[in-house]
């Protein structure tokens, strides 16, 4: 717990009582979509699966079958999102205020050649990727 971090909490406090306790008063139904397989996946994890399961279950907890229709549709979203919100965050970064500046933009002859510089040097290919693919995004319709 760090008192000056805002996505941090203090686990004693919490208004949910999250442990997996069997005294607990309610009772609690925990939706497994059904659109999720482990199958596929390795045995470890099918038993790692299956562990969190039983231990829910002897929790007292009702396991059921839920359906999220667009579950298939959550990955594509995600990827849409994410690039749309680095080209948004990194539009604002010019190597100046925060972060080291770029050698060669300091004998720019502009403020706007001294960003150019800055990005071209500071950021890798991938994020200038990701920067382009979400600045497509945000202008497509």
């Amino acid at each position: 717990m760090d008192e000056n971090d805002s996505t941090s909490v203090d686990v004693k406090s919490f208004p949910i009582d999250c442990s997996f306790s069997s005294s607990s008063s309610s009772k609690r139904r925990i939706g497994i979509p059904k659109e999720i397989s482990i199958r596929d996946c390795d045995d470890s994890i099918q038993k790692s699966w299956q562990i969190g399961l039983d231990r829910l279950k002897s929790s007292g907890s009702e396991i059921v079958e839920v359906s999220v229709p667009n579950f298939q549709s959550a990955l594509p979203v995600y990827y849409i999102i994410a690039a749309a919100e680095v080209s948004s965050n990194l539009s604002r970064f010019t190597g100046i205020y925060f972060g080291s500046c770029s050698p060669t933009s300091r004998d720019a002859s502009s403020f706007f050649d001294s960003i150019c510089e800055n990005r071209s040097e500071l950021l890798g290919e991938e994020v200038k990727r990701r920067i382009l693919t979400g600045t497509f995004v945000l202008s497509s319709r």
